[in-house]
Formats: structure tokens, sequence, C-alpha cells
């Protein structure tokens, strides 16, 4: 399936999926599957396939293959709104329903935050912390360019099979290897 021919904001929901797998990948946290979820399917199959009405709203979904660091897990989970709002169009950022994809994102974080202690309270200061964290890892050129390769190889990857953390690996290191010899 071309990107084209999926649900409008596709392109965003990957942006997000794409983040939280890539800065997991640059944490070492390996990922084992990226997938964007059936909500996207563009309407002419969902009229096909009416079970599929049902489907979350939500951007996708990452899978990880190995355990992290409760600081890591904050890092990861931020890393897919933090990707959506420096790396996708403004144009059409603005059309999309930020909610519907962070919501489930924000509630990890929550959790998150409480299984380190992290009062109501003090929420607000940690979850910047964590924010400015993926910030400084979204702004390195190599991961930067790998969310967004990543990114395009979802919208054309099979909704059901999506992209396997190996797959993550070889963009993140083919783009820090570009960044090296450049």
């Amino acid at each position: 399936m071309s990107a084209e021919q999926l649900r409008p904001g596709a392109k965003i929901a990957a942006v997000h999926e794409a983040g939280h797998a890539t800065v997991a990948e640059y944490l070492n946290v390996r990922v084992e599957r990226i997938r964007l979820s059936d909500y996207w399917l563009p309407p002419s199959t969902i009229l096909q396939r009416p079970e599929l009405l049902d489907s979350e709203r939500d951007g996708g979904e990452t899978s990880y293959a190995s355990a992290a660091t409760l600081d890591d897990q904050a890092v990861v989970t931020a890393a897919g709104q933090v990707a959506m709002n420096e790396l996708a169009a403004p144009d059409e950022l603005a059309r999309f329903r930020c909610e519907d994809s962070c919501k489930k994102d924000e509630d990890d974080l929550r959790g998150i935050a409480s299984e380190c202690g992290i009062t109501d309270s003090d929420f607000p200061q940690w979850r910047l912390h964590k924010i400015e964290r993926v910030r400084e890892i979204v702004s390195m050129t190599h991961v930067r360019e790998a969310i967004q390769r990543v990114a395009a190889d979802l919208l054309t990857a099979p909704l059901e099979d999506g992209l396997n953390g190996e797959h993550v690996r070889e963009v993140l290191r083919a783009c820090e290897t570009q960044l090296e010899t450049s």
C-alpha cells in the first residue's frame, strides 16, 4: 500500500511511531516491531472490512525486545510526541488530532512517573526534563534523519507487519555512518 492511499494524518502517525522506535534504538532499547494501526487504512478498505471500524484512533504501536530502565522508558515514551512536533509538516500537524495519538503516551508517562515516585505536583517538571532529553536526542542529525527514513518506510510497509527492529537499527546505523563519512 502506498502512503497516498492511507487516511490523512498517517504521515504524522508514522513520524510519531518512528520517533519512539528510533529513540529507543539510540538508547539501546531493542525494538521488536513498529507498525501503524488499522485506523490509517483507506476508507475503501474499511468499508470492505467493517470489523476495522472499531480500530482505535491511535497512531500505531512499537513493541520492544529488551527491557529498559524507567528513565529510558520515559524518554522513549515522550519521543513520539517530540518527533511529531519537531519533524512533521506544520500544515499536516495543524490538522492532526494529537490528543488521540498522544493520550496513551501521556498516560504511560504518568504511570512511569508514579513508578519513579514522582508526585503529581512534581510531574510537570519531571515531564519537561524528559522532553528536553528527547529534544537533545532528536536534534542530532543522524537521529533526525533516521526518524524521517523509518517513518517513510513505515508508510509503505504492510500495516499488519510494519517494520522489524532490525530495520530500525540498520537505518539508524546507516544515518550515523553517512554523517561520519561526510
